[in-house]
């Protein structure tokens, strides 16, 4: 086929690196999530679970999702293994934060694509994986810190040390290369990570934030 593994234009691959994907292994119909590293349009590269067992030459069904496209197409997996944890001459808070992350997707698939690349309009808000953000919440006897490991335009996932109820609302500031973001958000869940010990994946959607904020939160998705 003429059209399989096309290159893609700059800016779509720039939309559907670092966001969500689901994936489908055509032999068992089984489903599989991760975080999408890399976009060509002929190769695919994906973070996620330590938990997903795949094997070189299985073939799935894809779909990004994107903050406007949506992209779906079929690939085979070339490739897989441990993304690793922290540099030799990574200092304490840096492999902390790391770890935080790979707790949420921390295995790295690469795939090539094996078909058409099609592309529809997106139905679905879009969640972006973040690398390393610090943030704090702000309870009413101390500020909990921890690192923001996705967000959308409506909230985000913020690994802790503390399980959150679900429903209480916080006062949250993440600290960004535009600035502090300041806004308040409530807690839709917060469920323990599977590979570092109490802490808690917790995400919040965003009830209060003003322009100035709103407009520095915008420009890091």
């Amino acid at each position: 086929m003429s059209n399989v593994g096309q290159e893609l234009s700059i800016g779509v691959q720039n939309e559907l690196t670092g966001v969500r994907t689901r994936f489908q292994r055509m032999t068992d119909c089984k489903f599989f999530t991760g975080w999408v590293q890399d976009f060509s349009g002929q190769r695919i590269l994906v973070l996620s679970s330590p938990e997903v067992v795949l094997t070189t030459g299985q073939e799935f069904q894809f779909e990004v999702f994107g903050r406007e496209t949506i992209a779906s197409f079929q690939a085979r997996l070339e490739f897989g293994s441990d993304s690793g944890f922290c540099s030799l001459n990574a200092t304490v808070s840096e492999s902390i934060m790391k770890k935080r992350v790979l707790a949420a997707a921390d295995f790295e698939f690469d795939f090539a694509i094996s078909s058409a690349v099609k592309q529809r309009k997106a139905t679905e808000e879009a969640r972006q994986l973040i690398k390393v953000l610090e943030a704090h919440i702000v309870s009413e006897l101390a500020k909990i810190e921890g690192t923001v490991v996705d967000t959308s335009d409506s909230g985000m996932a913020i690994v802790l040390s503390e399980k959150l109820q679900i429903g209480r609302r916080f006062d949250v500031c993440v600290e960004t290369r535009l600035g502090q973001v300041q806004c308040e958000a409530v807690v839709r869940y917060s469920r323990a990570n599977r590979q570092v010990p109490n802490n808690f994946r917790t995400g919040f959607q965003i009830e209060s934030i003003d322009r100035v904020n709103r407009a520095r939160w915008n420009q890091i998705q």
